[in-house]
């Protein structure tokens, strides 16, 4: 389709005029059966999702003459330099310094012909451009467009889904949700018990004296810029609806919401998954495990069910030891987190966090990063949590194969 370029395969979605994607700039060039494709890099996406695209798909044609500035430019300081790739080699001065238009000579190795041929250059990239190109409607099965209407959150980023492996859309029975189901015999908590701190609005990360700093001496939880403190390994209690710092406080990371940038995507091996789109920070805040809040008597009926289909979403609060009386099913209500994968080297962190909680022993699980994670990947916990060693002999323990395939792979997990 004319004058419009074709969407970064991280997502896909119906054409919408008023979505653009920003281009950063032109890597590279090739000829293809007698067309030019460049390679473009797009704005704050990983290299993984770079695509080649037809000169007149790209609506600004300065995007091109850019390009050519740049590639005459190194030129003429490397003249004597060639890249070398497969067969071929790209000769510099064989462009035409007149030339606006996007073509160039190539000159093979073997035949010396200079008609246009397969061919990939050097990665000429002597700066961003901030050219923005509409995107071109691409098919997208009615299963994944289904579930990508109802993973559109009230608070947070934008949430993608992509299914390139089968024909699997939404769950059977899930619905999506922001904040706990409470579930049979299971009281929601009155927040009107809740005391709140007497903080000046935005003052709570530097008052020593905040109540809600208390449980970590009157130390923030958070950095400066809403990360986790280093080392910071307990139980976060955050400013509630009570308090008076206001919603401004760098107190209330976690009830802000999300601001990833996630993607839900099938896997060959592993259902549903979550990827970022955008690199991540060490420390930073992903997402909170909600689902339907039931009691642990219940969570153990519910346990024997999903062990015979192979399949639970059952995460225990289990926090303090001495009250656990709840576990949260995020089988039929959750959010994106429910889509998270195991793995045995993962890249989150599970942490509590205490909020709007009047009860205490129905706290939040929030996910943080342990470490810096790239664009493009997928996101990823520990099932096992804390526990170092599990008894594999114990019957009472559900093992299946693990297949995160990473290095420190135990080889199994406990569903």
């Amino acid at each position: 389709m004319k004058d419009k370029t074709i969407e970064p395969a991280i997502g896909e979605e119906e054409e919408d005029e008023d979505d653009v994607y920003e281009v950063e700039t032109i890597l590279d060039s090739v000829c293809e059966d007698g067309d030019v494709l460049y390679l473009i890099k797009w704005k704050d996406y990983g290299d993984e999702y770079n695509t080649w695209e037809k000169s007149d798909n790209i609506i600004d044609q300065s995007l091109i003459s850019d390009y050519e500035r740049r590639l005459r430019q190194s030129r003429s300081k490397k003249k004597n330099q060639t890249a070398k790739q497969g067969h071929h080699k790209v000769l510099h001065d064989n462009w035409d310094n007149n030339s606006t238009s996007a073509s160039r000579r190539v000159l093979s190795s073997e035949s010396h012909s200079t008609q246009c041929s397969v061919l990939k250059g050097k990665n000429i990239n002597n700066g961003p451009t901030t050219i923005k190109s509409k995107k071109k409607q691409r098919t997208k099965s009615p299963n994944v467009l289904a579930f990508e209407e109802i993973l559109r959150p009230s608070v947070g980023s934008r949430i993608t889904v992509v299914n390139d492996v089968d024909t699997e859309g939404v769950p059977e029975g899930y619905q999506f949700s922001q904040k706990y189901i409470y579930g049979p015999n299971v009281r929601e908590p009155d927040t009107n018990f809740l005391v709140g701190c007497n903080c000046a609005p935005g003052t709570c990360h530097e008052n020593h004296s905040c109540s809600c700093l208390a449980y970590n001496d009157g130390k923030s939880y958070y950095t400066s810029t809403g990360k986790l403190a280093v080392g910071y390994d307990k139980i976060i209690y955050e400013c509630n609806v009570n308090c008076n710092c206001g919603s401004s406080c760098l107190n209330r990371v976690v009830q802000s919401g999300h601001t990833v940038e996630m993607q839900v995507f099938r896997t060959k091996h592993t259902g549903w998954g979550v990827r970022t789109i955008k690199s991540i920070p060490r420390n930073t805040f992903v997402s909170v495990y909600y689902g339907e809040i039931i009691t642990k008597e219940e969570a153990e009926t519910r346990a024997e069910r999903y062990e015979k289909i192979g399949r639970s979403y059952l995460f225990e609060l289990d926090f303090f030891k001495d009250i656990h009386h709840y576990t949260v099913d995020a089988y039929h209500y959750g959010n994106i987190s429910r889509f998270f994968n195991h793995s045995c080297e993962p890249n989150m962190r599970v942490m509590p966090v205490v909020i709007d909680n009047a009860d205490i022993s129905i706290y939040h699980l929030a996910f943080f990063t342990l470490r810096a994670v790239k664009s493009g990947e997928e996101l990823t916990f520990d099932y096992l949590g804390e526990r170092e060693e599990i008894n594999m002999s114990n019957q009472e323990e559900n093992l299946t194969r693990c297949k995160c395939g990473s290095e420190k792979c135990r080889g199994w997990i406990i569903i």
